[in-house]
């Protein structure tokens, strides 16, 4: 009856509703290696295309609840740590690994790619961050007129230290952080941003005195 719903027989056994049948299932491949099983039951589970290699298998069912995980939400980036799924938030990060060093099959990558499945999550993630400040930045500009946040910018001070770091980041990596890249300044440039962090102070404190002199 599963195979006929599913199409193949990869019942995991952590599967909603099925946690007793993949119990079963597992519970085969056991029996088979122990000996213990029937020469029928061999040939009328081989007759299902039952699959004996059980990493196989877990790994079949864990990209099946992936499938219904990117039914669900539209995309197939399972954060780590995902209290709903841990196991298959653990299991999407190990398939990046394995891909990199070079242990994932091409069948395996071809039915991820089919999928959607995104690779380069975490610079997908950083970039993603990036542009989250920018919007923040560009939100500053429309309430002050311009880009130039004060390095004691008490209303957003993380705001302020990231208007920083873009300026260190404009020719050299900052920690873990590479350089920015070109759309990235030419992104800031069009806000009118300000390189140069001595001409940045300056600018701050002739601000102040104009405030002062008013």
């Amino acid at each position: 009856t599963f195979k006929q719903q599913f199409g193949h027989c990869n019942v995991g056994i952590g599967m909603e509703n099925y946690q007793s049948l993949g119990a079963w299932v597992a519970a085969q491949r056991i029996r088979r290696k122990k000996g213990v099983l029937g020469d029928d039951q061999i040939r009328g589970l081989n007759d299902l295309g039952f699959d004996w290699d059980a990493q196989a298998s877990s790994w079949n069912s864990l990209f099946e609840k992936l499938k219904s995980f990117k039914e669900r939400f539209g995309h197939c980036n399972v954060e780590t740590g995902w209290d709903e799924d841990p196991v298959l938030a653990g299991w999407i990060g190990a398939q990046r690994t394995r891909r990199n060093k070079g242990l994932l099959s091409p069948e395996r990558i071809r039915l991820l790619d089919e999928l959607g499945f995104v690779w380069e999550w975490n610079k997908l993630k950083t970039d993603e961050t990036w542009m989250k400040w920018y919007r923040e930045l560009e939100n500053y500009v429309r309430e002050n007129g311009n880009p130039h946040v004060p390095a004691r910018y008490q209303a957003n001070t993380k705001l302020a230290s990231w208007v920083w770091i873009q300026r260190v980041r404009h020719d050299k990596a900052y920690g873990s952080q590479p350089p920015l890249t070109a759309t990235q300044i030419a992104f800031l440039d069009k806000l009118g941003f300000r390189w140069d962090a001595r001409e940045e102070k300056w600018a701050e404190r002739f601000e102040q005195i104009k405030r002062f002199k008013e």
